[in-house]
C-alpha cells in the first residue's frame, strides 16, 4: 500500500494503530461517594484502565448518596460484562436500590455533577472538612467495601 509516497504493508499499519490505542487506553473515573465514619465523602479521580479493558462501570442508588465508579479489570464478574451487552447498558435492581451502568468511551462513567471538575466549580456549599484526616488507604478500603458490597448483592 502506498501512503504519502511510502510503501507500507497492512501489518505495519495494524501495528502503528494498535500501538496508538494501547498507549492511550480507556480512561474511566474511579472512586466512590458514600458515608465514611458517619460523614459523607466524595472522591473520584480519572484513571487509565489496564491494557485491553473496554468498559467503565458506574453503580448508584436511587438518591445518589452511594455511587461507585471503576474500570473493567481482568477479574470483573461476567454478570457485570453482561450489562454492557444490554440495549440501554444499565441494569436496575429496585429490590436492593442499585443501578449498574456500563459505557465504552473515555470518562463516561459518572454523573456530570459528580465529576471532579464539576465538584470544584459547583455552586453548592462544599462539605465541611472533617477534623479527622482520612488516609489514601482508608479511602481505597471504603471504595472497595462499597463496590464489593453493591456488586455482590447486585449479582445475586
Amino acid at each position: 500500500m502506498w501512503i504519502f509516497g511510502f510503501s507500507i504493508s497492512f501489518s505495519t499499519l495494524i501495528m502503528i494503530f494498535g500501538f496508538k490505542n494501547s498507549v492511550n487506553g480507556l480512561r474511566c473515573y474511579e472512586g466512590s461517594r458514600g458515608i465514611v465514619n458517619g460523614e459523607e465523602t466524595t472522591n473520584f479521580v480519572e484513571n487509565l484502565c489496564d491494557d485491553n479493558m473496554q468498559f467503565c462501570f458506574e453503580s448508584y442508588n436511587s438518591n445518589l448518596t452511594e455511587v461507585t465508579a471503576s474500570c473493567q479489570t481482568m477479574g470483573t464478574d461476567p454478570k457485570l460484562i453482561d450489562v454492557c451487552n444490554m440495549d440501554n447498558k444499565c441494569r436496575e435492581r429496585t429490590d436492593i436500590d442499585v443501578t449498574v451502568c456500563c459505557c465504552t468511551s473515555d470518562l463516561c462513567n459518572l454523573q456530570e455533577d459528580l465529576k471532579p471538575d464539576s465538584l470544584q466549580t459547583s455552586t453548592e456549599k462544599p462539605p465541611e472538612k472533617s477534623s479527622k484526616e482520612h488516609s489514601e488507604e482508608d479511602e481505597e478500603n471504603v471504595f472497595e467495601s462499597l463496590m464489593t458490597n453493591e456488586t455482590r448483592v447486585f449479582l445475586k
